[in-house]
């Protein structure tokens, strides 16, 4: 496989080589070759115009998976079934042609990503102000992608759930990076307007929330309108730990988890701290989404009967103790007020 694979990347660097040589252009594209093992892309750009084509084979004939990029546009395209109709896109793209039209010039796009490039038109039909560049195909789930459109730090995601495009799309908000509301598209002027309100006319969330009753708002969007989302987030999500997580503890030991969460809340963490949890193993971090990456700082601790094992990451060092009780003792603050001296991550 591994030398099937570099094969087929050579034969197309060989062949776009050629191409651009052809058309006069070859000096000022730069096509490579990147990858190792059973991983091998083809790259070409010119100016701000870049084809990643990751290579590989499928039941013996050569695929290509195609991601355009330009600037802050983005699409990742993929399943090119022959050479020269990855060529033939690649140039295409390289020369100045636009999303929509490499979608209506070239059946390599992706079906999905054809339908949501549809949709987008039809949603700019609908709304001519929602002619909003940048947008870009982000990854979703499997071989699917999201459409997102953006202005500022709002944003809307759209997608289907499935391949199958006679089913409903979804379309999902957010503002800076944090889901306010979602819904299944049945009506294509309604998304338009909620769409509109939301990335051009900036409307507030409370706003919103008269003026599309059917729209189910995240409470974390109050804080968000007053410009505290983040502190917002955290807060709501203390509350989600002590209604619901701690009911999934061991009964002996929840009454003691819940008066040390209490505490911990009475002393203003719940709006300093992210929480979050990994089975009995409660879990504070400064991350501004949910989800550690290695290495940032946390403080966490894992309850059972013989009291709690606290674990943290600060300045670069991971220590992990025992303590007898489930309290907030001193030792404990002093590991919170330093982990609420990290910066947000």
């Amino acid at each position: 496989m591994e030398g099937h694979c570099k094969h087929i990347a050579m034969r197309l660097q060989e062949a776009l080589v050629e191409k651009f040589a052809a058309a006069a252009t070859l000096p000022e594209t730069r096509i490579r070759l990147e990858g190792k093992d059973d991983s091998w892309s083809c790259i070409a750009e010119r100016g701000s115009s870049t084809c990643d084509i990751w290579c590989c084979e499928r039941e013996g004939q050569p695929r290509y998976d195609i991601r355009f990029q330009r600037g802050g546009e983005k699409l990742r395209i993929g399943n090119g079934d022959t050479e020269q109709r990855t060529i033939a896109a690649v140039a295409d793209w390289l020369n100045g042609c636009d999303a929509p039209a490499l979608r209506e010039r070239h059946s390599i796009l992706n079906p999905m990503n054809r339908a949501l490039l549809g949709l987008r038109a039809k949603l700019m039909e609908a709304r001519p102000s929602l002619s909003l560049p940048p947008y870009l195909f982000a990854p979703f789930a499997g071989p699917f992608d999201a459409l997102v459109l953006r202005q500022g730090e709002r944003t809307c995601s759209l997608w289907w759930i499935s391949s199958h495009e006679k089913k409903n799309p979804h379309a999902e908000f957010f503002w800076d990076g944090c889901r306010l509301f979602k819904f299944e598209v049945t009506d294509i002027q309604f998304l338009a307007a909620v769409t509109n309100r939301w990335l051009v006319d900036t409307a507030k969330p409370s706003e919103m929330k008269v003026e599309f009753p059917s729209l189910n708002i995240h409470p974390v969007a109050e804080y968000y309108e007053i410009g505290n989302g983040l502190e917002g987030e955290f807060f709501l999500g203390w509350d989600a730990m002590e209604n619901s997580w701690v009911g999934h503890l061991p009964e002996s030991i929840q009454p003691l988890v819940k008066a040390f969460i209490a505490a911990m809340r009475q002393k203003g963490y719940d709006r300093k701290l992210r929480p979050g949890q990994s089975m009995f193993t409660f879990v504070l971090s400064r991350s501004r989404r949910y989800g550690l990456r290695q290495g940032q700082p946390f403080v966490d601790f894992s309850f059972n009967d013989e009291g709690m094992t606290i674990s943290n990451n600060l300045g670069g060092t991971c220590t992990t103790h025992q303590q007898p009780s489930i309290m907030l003792t001193p030792e404990v603050e002093q590991l919170l007020e330093r982990l609420a001296a990290e910066p947000i991550d």
